[in-house]
């Protein structure tokens, strides 16, 4: 299944309930602009659309990767411009993403930069090509990243990284991002294809409606105290209990034997 936007090529593979976002604007090394932030949202909408209407889920988890040299260089400043300023944020596609009831895996090839590295960070997961290349370059232009990157860092990787990665706008390697806890696995050229689609499909195989109950778990223990945060979850075990996917699970536990779960 297809869908296609001006600047974004989404799909879902029904044999592994994989969606995936490519970026689609290679010329401009896919920098965010004002479409291709609609164009991500709006491919979010239709895998919650499908989910809405399957019996069960369609998709399990998503994919967002760029098409080209680059997984994405950051926001395209001039596409932005309007009369009074030269560059005016107003892209939501770091909050669209990170609030995503869906696991989001980035799969990193090429420059990963700015907003673009604002991107991939608010997103569950990062993998990457051993190519690959992070950092914040917009110190040098006076400026701060916008969405949210110290934050994300600080909270991945701890104040000193993010600090260094923002006051310097040095550019680092997966290597190097993957040693700050940024990255979680950098294959090399002849693996990564393989790796990466492996790594995602494996997340994509697991139990949907534990999954989201998963994000959604690991996403508000950042905001709120831990007596709150135990109250969720002791009541989304309880509903998981009654899932037919955890009857299915019980049915396999301990076998040799691999659940398909469907998300109900």
């Amino acid at each position: 299944m297809e869908q296609s936007y001006d600047t974004v090529e989404a799909s879902v593979d029904e044999d592994t309930k994989l969606g995936r976002i490519q970026l689609d604007r290679p010329d401009k090394l896919n920098a965010i602009s004002p479409q291709l932030d609609e164009d991500v949202q709006s491919a979010l909408e239709w895998f919650r659309e499908k989910n809405s209407e399957a019996d069960g889920v369609d998709v399990s988890a998503v994919v967002l990767e760029g098409n080209g040299d680059a997984f994405c260089s950051g926001a395209d400043l001039m596409s932005f411009a309007d009369a009074d300023r030269p560059f005016t944020p107003r892209p939501a596609v770091w909050r669209a993403v990170r609030e995503f009831e869906l696991p989001v895996v980035a799969k990193i090839h090429g420059y990963c930069l700015g907003g673009g590295f604002e991107l991939a960070l608010a997103c569950d997961l990062r993998v990457a090509h051993e190519d690959a290349t992070f950092g914040f370059p917009e110190i040098d232009l006076g400026l701060l990243p916008g969405a949210g990157g110290v934050h994300y860092v600080t909270r991945v990787a701890g104040e000193s990284a993010a600090k260094e990665l923002a006051y310097t706008a040095d550019k680092v390697s997966a290597e190097r991002a993957a040693d700050l806890g940024v990255v979680s696995h950098v294959y090399g050229d002849e693996e990564f294809e393989d790796e990466a689609e492996a790594y995602v499909e494996d997340i994509a195989s697991k139990a949907p409606l534990g999954l989201q109950g998963l994000k959604e778990s690991v996403n508000m223990s950042l905001d709120v105290d831990l007596d709150t945060a135990l109250d969720h979850d002791k009541r989304v075990f309880m509903q998981l209990l009654e899932t037919e996917d955890f009857n299915q699970g019980m049915m396999h536990f301990g076998q040799d034997t691999t659940p398909e779960f469907e998300g109900k």
